[in-house]
């Protein structure tokens, strides 16, 4: 009877009587022991039990009638009203007019008093018909196979995981796009700093995105604080924190994404604090202590993490005259030219403790791809004075090509790839990430130390492009 009364009552309060009476039922008759009561109880056994069966019948034709309405869609259109909820960190609710429509829910149907950002919709509410714009009319006239369509394209992408983040997630470091709530990854602790808003404001700018550039802008400048009790990654903070400000201050001249740069790239810096000079993974942006990832091998440094650095801290130490981002970002990436490579490979694990090797692992995607990539760009963003910088990635490459490029023998096209390496053995693999590669063979192949590698850097670029398209098409 319980699970039957719990069933019903997922389909309205109309059970609550049923489930009342049915627990007062008389299930059982004192025996006499007279045959005359003996006839007496059995006659109003057979009642008792007549009426238990009819009251069974009755409640499952309610279970059927109304469980049905669980299963139908709401037949009713809930009004519409044109407005956007921006929570801000107070936990406050601003309007942002113009950004989307969305169902209006009143005050007291929000669930335990969350933002209105974070309210769930009925998901069986009709579908709004899709708005026609100016970005769709230009498209409905231009060739799909046209560079500008794709452009457009692509623009409309944008705008379109801008809105959703915007509506449901804004302030949040990542916006989770199925529950549509925000996220916070490990490698921003428990912070919620707005990490989607700070990387994407050079995007939003190349994009001609300018009132969704305003109001991120508003809130970089408002809302944006690095005073966290909370470790996070230094890796990631620099490319998207330092990065993304900083990037968007070479576009505008917006003197605010400058200030928030220095004032991030300033906590970062504890996690230089190693006897080697090798960075720690993780800082805590309070207490200003640095760390490894525990399930690092031996607690070792991350050779992308370790080598992704000198771009933004070169940068700003040009912008405010400090050298000591430059001085730090460099220090590491000499450790790592220091270690030995008999066999002229980068591992991608170092102790920072003692800038030796850890774990005997070689790849091309994650945890080594950008440390090559930043190799490369540094050369350039020195306008090619770091010479240093192009003869390692040129050394590097070199070796990866002698042991790690190869063909899939058993593929029909024989398609190239980038194999990883463990303790010494090749492991026939290639990681998505390592696509990024197909575009940073075909930079290298600019100013080439001769011609043969600029054909070789290249044709490798052209290879694990097919590759990874193939990834996709097949």
């Amino acid at each position: 009877f319980l699970k039957i009364a719990i069933g019903c009552c997922h389909t309205g309060h109309h059970c609550v009587s049923v489930f009342v009476t049915m627990a007062v039922l008389p299930l059982h008759s004192t025996r006499h022991s007279s045959h005359q009561g003996n006839s007496s109880f059995q006659q109003s056994y057979r009642k008792g039990r007549e009426k238990v069966l009819l009251l069974l019948v009755f409640i499952a034709f309610l279970l059927v009638c109304f469980g049905a309405f669980g299963f139908v869609p709401d037949m009713f259109e809930r009004s519409r009203v044109k407005v956007t909820t921006l929570p801000s960190r107070s936990g406050n609710v601003r309007e942002a007019p113009g950004v989307v429509d969305r169902p209006h829910i009143p005050k007291d149907e929000v669930d335990g008093g969350h933002d209105a950002a974070e309210d769930k919709v009925d998901s069986h509410k009709e579908e709004e018909p899709p708005v026609t714009n100016a970005i769709d009319v230009e498209l409905d006239t231009l060739d799909k196979e046209s560079p500008q369509y794709r452009r457009l394209f692509i623009k409309k992408m944008a705008r379109h995981a801008w809105k959703g983040y915007e509506e449901f997630a804004w302030g949040e470091n990542e916006l989770k796009p199925v529950s549509k709530r925000g996220h916070s990854a490990s490698v921003f602790g428990t912070t919620h700093m707005g990490a989607t808003i700070v990387d994407s404001l050079d995007t939003l700018f190349l994009m001609g995105m300018h009132e969704e550039l305003h109001r991120a802008r508003q809130w970089v400048t408002e809302e944006l604080n690095f005073d966290q009790d909370a470790f996070v990654s230094t890796f990631e903070m620099t490319i998207r924190f330092v990065g993304g400000l900083l990037s968007t201050y070479a576009l505008t001249h917006d003197k605010a994404y400058k200030d928030k740069a220095v004032e991030i790239a300033s906590k970062l810096m504890p996690a230089y604090g190693s006897v080697t000079g090798i960075p720690y993974s993780l800082v805590h942006l309070r207490r200003g202590e640095g760390k490894n990832w525990n399930w690092s091998p031996g607690r070792a440094s991350i050779l992308a993490e370790v080598g992704t650095m000198q771009l933004e801290m070169a940068y700003l130490s040009e912008l405010t005259g400090d050298k000591v981002y430059h001085e730090k970002a460099h220090a590491a990436r000499d450790a790592l030219f220091k270690a030995d490579r008999p066999d002229g490979l980068y591992y991608n694990y170092i102790s920072p403790n003692n800038g030796n090797w850890g774990k005997k692992h070689v790849s091309l995607g994650a945890l080594g791809d950008s440390f090559y990539e930043y190799l490369l760009k540094a050369w350039l963003q020195t306008n090619k004075a770091d010479t240093v910088a192009r003869e390692k990635y040129d050394d590097a490459i070199e070796a990866i090509g002698k042991r790690l490029v190869a063909k899939a023998e058993n593929d029909p096209m024989k398609l190239v790839y980038v194999k990883e390496m463990l303790n010494g053995r090749e492991v026939a693999k290639m990681d998505h990430l390592a696509c990024f590669a197909g575009g940073m063979f075909a930079l290298g192949s600019l100013n080439a130390p001769d011609e043969h590698r600029k054909l070789t850097y290249m044709q490798l670029g052209k290879d694990l492009t097919e590759t990874c398209h193939e990834s996709y098409a097949r």
